[in-house]
């Protein structure tokens, strides 16, 4: 008896499999696979199609089973309820606007159900669904439900509401700051949004002195366009305006665009 499992063999790669039947001749073959999360899985199928008269064919995705609302891994032209159905779908039919041709490959995977979020920022309540944050958060993340639900959903509806701010760093914005800066108590913040080679907000906050001396206020931005973000504590109000100025530049090598808030105010770069 031979005994195998992943990672020596993939019972979804075709040639692996075949190599491996060839290899060892078995006399009998038993698969003991099984997908664990079959409610919250699909199959999508590498599929070739023709569609309408067109002579040729091309690649598409076919999916079998999951959730009725999911956010799908590829774009797909049918949905299936098992595989009968994907049978049906080689014969002809007028009002389909394609013919399944062959399947080339079988992906198993995890889906996530298309939910709604209500989230609380700044005494709002933000609605996010999952497509949004996955949109929102690059490929490489690969979240999970788990990942959207503790922290993914909230991130993404915190951005989403900072979006809405219209507010931009400017002259007129930098001077009424400097002149109330007097009236700007511990704790309290204000934010403007930020143009740099991507959309930014900023808060900018009062500190406590006596717990973050010798540092007075902080900056904590978020991009607009990507999980980017960024936070730093100043001495002074004019430097931590400078440096959002600046684009947050913290390369020596970089000269800054403007060396004081009065090289700014002046209009000249």
């Amino acid at each position: 008896m031979i005994a195998v499992d992943l990672p020596d063999l993939d019972i979804s790669n075709y040639k692996m499999v075949d190599e491996f039947i060839r290899r060892n001749r078995p006399d009998v073959i038993i698969n003991c696979a099984a997908y664990t999360n079959v409610d919250g899985c699909e199959v999508n199928h590498d599929a070739v199609v023709r569609h309408g008269d067109y002579d040729g064919c091309e690649k598409a995705y076919i999916r079998i089973g999951g959730p009725s609302d999911v956010v799908e891994k590829y774009p797909v032209v049918a949905v299936c309820r098992d595989l009968e159905e994907l049978k049906s779908l080689a014969l002809p039919d007028p009002t389909r606007e394609f013919t399944l041709m062959g399947i080339q490959g079988f992906e198993f995977h995890d889906v996530l159900e298309n939910k709604t979020y209500e989230i609380g920022v700044d005494d709002l309540k933000i609605p996010v669904t999952t497509k949004e944050v996955l949109d929102f958060y690059p490929a490489e993340h690969r979240l999970k439900e788990t990942d959207i639900e503790q922290y993914a959903a909230a991130y993404t509806a915190r951005i989403k509401a900072y979006r809405e701010y219209t507010r931009q760093l400017d002259a007129t914005l930098v001077r009424r700051l400097l002149d109330e800066e007097r009236l700007m108590k511990v704790g309290e913040s204000d934010g403007f949004r930020l143009k740099l080679h991507f959309d930014w907000f900023v808060i900018l906050k009062r500190e406590n002195e006596r717990m973050y001396a010798p540092f007075k206020y902080a900056v904590n931005a978020y991009c607009l366009d990507n999980i980017q973000t960024f936070d730093r504590r100043y001495v002074t109000l004019e430097d931590a305006l400078l440096h959002c100025l600046n684009g947050f530049n913290e390369n020596a090598n970089i000269p800054n665009r403007y060396k004081s808030i009065g090289h700014y105010l002046s209009g000249k770069s």
